[in-house]
């Protein structure tokens, strides 16, 4: 339901968006499809999926494909000509796609420090490189550690308020990733 009324739901778990499969690519496989974003483009939709490359430590990267339908319901198909898309070569995750004037923009968690990633496209399917978006100048703001972009709202006259997570304390990657907390 648009609008206010569908926020709260009710929902229904009616399956999973994308499954392991003949489309399946070689950089998926470690948490399946770890998020999934979908935008309307003309008549189609399309999505950015990510995943990461191996079910083994350490893990070479995360990265994010293409997905198209032509209903936001499915089925989904991987649009492996275009995937993995080349905005980051290590680590991607939760991209956040959004229509902007002459285009969309989409933001993600990078591995920048104490940044997001960005990156453009002008027709919302074509995607180049990303950048990053320094969203603490300096370290010694409140996260040691900036992570994961929730939200992206559009404040109007070409502004932007992103919220994202992050650390307070510098994360230990290297018991986190080896399942012993940190």
């Amino acid at each position: 339901v648009r609008g206010e009324e569908g926020i709260s739901g009710p929902y229904e778990d009616l399956g999973v968006v994308m499954e392991p499969g003949s489309q399946s690519m070689p950089w998926e496989g470690l948490q399946g499809t770890d998020s999934f974003f979908p935008w309307h483009v003309g008549k189609d939709w399309y999505a950015m999926y990510g995943s990461a490359q191996s079910e083994h430590l350490p893990i070479k990267h995360w990265l994010v494909g293409l997905a198209r339908s032509t209903s936001l319901a499915g089925p989904w198909t991987r649009v492996t000509t275009a995937s993995p898309l080349p905005l980051e070569s290590t680590f991607i995750e939760n991209p956040i796609v959004t229509p902007a004037p002459r285009g969309w923009f989409v933001i993600y968690d990078s591995n920048a420090p104490d940044a997001v990633g960005v990156a453009w496209s002008s027709d919302g399917v074509t995607w180049g490189k990303g950048e990053a978006l320094v969203v603490q100048p300096t370290h010694g703001s409140w996260a040691k550690d900036v992570r994961t972009p929730l939200g992206l709202v559009d404040e109007g006259e070409g502004k932007y308020t992103v919220f994202y997570t992050g650390f307070e304390q510098p994360p230990d990657w290297t018991r986190l990733l080896a399942g012993k907390g940190g």
